[in-house]
């Protein structure tokens, strides 16, 4: 089951995702997500905790990396995704992080503390 919990932090709102199986499994899922989170808060920002990405998403062949920088131009939506990375610290998640060097906003971190921090320090 998925839980959306709109957090302030400093004045920010924080869209907190959590799941206890892949809610974001496509392109248009992950799309839906921010949409939803758009229209139903002023968050402009959103942590997601890993067991809620599929992690087939995550690998490079899948076409995802692409889908979501492009889905989330211009939606001033940074997102982050928290938790256990050591089983993914191969060549598809470089591969994500590799093609969000390109200036958006998607940041990885083990914690959950970590990932709002470095959420709200973006501009």
């Amino acid at each position: 089951m998925m839980m959306i919990d709109i957090l302030n932090i400093d004045g920010m709102e924080v869209a907190d995702i959590s799941s206890d199986t892949p809610a974001v499994t496509d392109t248009a899922a992950f799309e839906a997500l921010v949409k939803m989170v758009k229209e139903n808060s002023s968050a402009t920002r959103m942590a997601l905790n890993r067991e809620a990405v599929s992690i087939a998403l995550l690998d490079s062949g899948s076409g995802f990396s692409a889908d979501v920088l492009e889905a989330l131009a211009g939606k001033d939506m940074h997102v982050a995704v928290y938790g256990d990375f050591t089983d993914l610290l191969g060549k598809a998640l470089k591969g994500f992080v590799f093609d969000d060097e390109a200036g958006f906003s998607v940041v990885y971190a083990s914690e959950k503390e970590d990932a709002l921090g470095q959420l709200c320090a973006l501009k």
